[in-house]
């Protein structure tokens, strides 16, 4: 038994948790905020600092960790191009939640997830098309009057 140890767990089972967990920080990662309830923020908040730290830190173990979790690479290229330049100097609290009031439907408290800093978008650079392309010049066609 694990004595004081918490951690927010969520009534679907250790499947289902996982599953959400990942779902939430491959949003998070691929439009840099999401709206979420405030457990699952709280949640979503210590996974994306850890996974953040590891990122920075870049290590072979760290980028192991990060595939194995991520296991997209869109979003392990977006933590290591985009996000690892903008929060190098950082030693935590990549993070911050804003609190935006209760939702409509059933009173929950739903909170805001951000970057504390912004991060700028890599644009890939995209292959140049030619605009003149080489044709063949026309042949000349000579006309011949039938009679």
């Amino acid at each position: 038994m694990r004595h004081g140890v918490k951690k927010i767990k969520f009534s679907k089972g250790q499947d289902a948790h996982q599953a959400l967990m990942r779902k939430l920080v491959l949003n998070f990662i691929k439009h840099g905020r999401t709206e979420v309830t405030l457990t699952k923020a709280k949640a979503l908040k210590s996974v994306v600092d850890r996974l953040t730290a590891k990122a920075i830190r870049g290590e072979p173990s760290d980028k192991q960790v990060l595939m194995r979790y991520l296991s997209h690479k869109h979003a392990i290229r977006a933590m290591t191009d985009e996000v690892v330049p903008v929060m190098k100097g950082r030693t935590g609290g990549y993070v911050s939640l804003v609190k935006l009031g209760p939702r409509q439907g059933d009173f929950a408290e739903m909170v805001r997830v951000e970057w504390i800093e912004k991060l700028q978008k890599v644009q890939q650079a995209e292959p140049v098309k030619d605009t003149q392309k080489s044709t063949p010049p026309a042949k000349s066609v000579k006309r011949v009057k039938t009679l």
